[in-house]
């Protein structure tokens, strides 16, 4: 049964990262204020907390329940990605990105409260 539910989660992260394709950003910036994070950069923290809810549900430390709402929340935010940057073209502004990384605070932070 717990095999059934985490396999489930492996073909939504399959589903929703197979869908997603975005332009990389290759400037870069000496000024003293951090910029937002480019499109690469979204892209590993949405795999990196992919993997954090898959741990989370495999160890027993998040409910089926949380998992799906969290994983509900990354979907979200992925298609909000997905459409801000086709929007512009296929990237990612720095408003769209600055943007998508308070998402992404928000969901590391609701991830880490389920886990600890």
């Amino acid at each position: 049964m717990r095999n059934k539910g985490l396999l489930l989660v492996a073909a939504a992260l399959v589903l929703v990262f197979g869908q997603l394709s975005f332009g990389q950003s290759t400037s870069t910036s000496s000024s003293a204020v951090a910029a937002p994070p480019n499109t690469s950069t979204i892209r590993e923290r949405q795999d990196h907390q992919q993997d954090r809810i898959a741990a989370g549900l495999k160890d027993g430390q998040l409910t089926k329940q949380q998992a799906g709402h969290l994983e509900r929340n990354e979907r979200r935010v992925n298609r909000e990605a997905r459409d801000m940057a086709a929007a512009n073209g296929g990237k990612l502004n720095a408003r769209d990105r600055a943007k998508l990384n308070r998402q992404e605070n928000r969901t590391s932070k609701k991830i880490y409260r389920g886990r600890h």
